[in-house]
């Protein structure tokens, strides 16, 4: 723990917003039960936000459906991946795509994080004061077969990640279709 404790120090003062340095500093904290010194994100539960994007729309199971008939007739090429099991994620930038569908459903996204920072701003975590001034809204598609599942994973490029979730089996076992954060 001594040698953690200086390069957690020297870390937070040479690399103060690596994301996997602020993984692994969280995740001991809690598991040594000691302070978060790393001053990217010292509680990272602290930021979970969750909302309902139903509201958004005026008709959303109509505008649901139609996003994914356009999502299930993409052409993009989908590709399985480590974490992914049985299931497949699209190629590029989902977001990026013009359709109606799409941009409104960016736009929502783009809502939500607005509405996100707003809720957050007083935060002394790098993780909002130094919140980057550019950002790219970058999304994909991922479709899971029957069992499938999406493994532990991180974003370590991202600044926020959130999931949106268009299509659930209606009757799911405790804990299917949850996220585990």
């Amino acid at each position: 723990m001594e040698n953690y404790n200086k390069l957690l120090n020297t870390f937070s003062k040479t690399e103060p917003t690596n994301r996997r340095i602020a993984a692994l500093a969280a995740y001991v904290s809690k598991k040594e039960n000691i302070k978060n010194i790393y001053p990217l994100c010292k509680n990272p539960l602290n930021y979970f936000f969750s909302t309902n994007l139903k509201d958004e729309f005026k008709s959303p199971n109509q505008f649901y459906n139609r996003l994914l008939k356009i999502l299930e007739k993409s052409e993009s090429i989908w590709q399985p991946k480590p974490i992914l099991k049985k299931g497949y994620q699209s190629t590029g930038n989902l977001l990026d795509n013009p359709i109606f569908e799409i941009s409104e459903l960016k736009k929502k996204i783009e809502k939500q994080i607005n509405i996100y920072k707003e809720k957050y701003k007083h935060s002394k975590d790098y993780f909002i004061s130094r919140w980057p001034a550019k950002s790219n809204l970058f999304g994909w598609y991922i479709k899971l077969k029957k069992q499938g599942q999406l493994t532990s994973h991180m974003h370590e490029f991202g600044w926020l990640s959130g999931v949106f979730s268009l299509k659930v089996p209606n009757h799911l076992n405790k804990n299917e279709g949850s996220i585990n954060l």
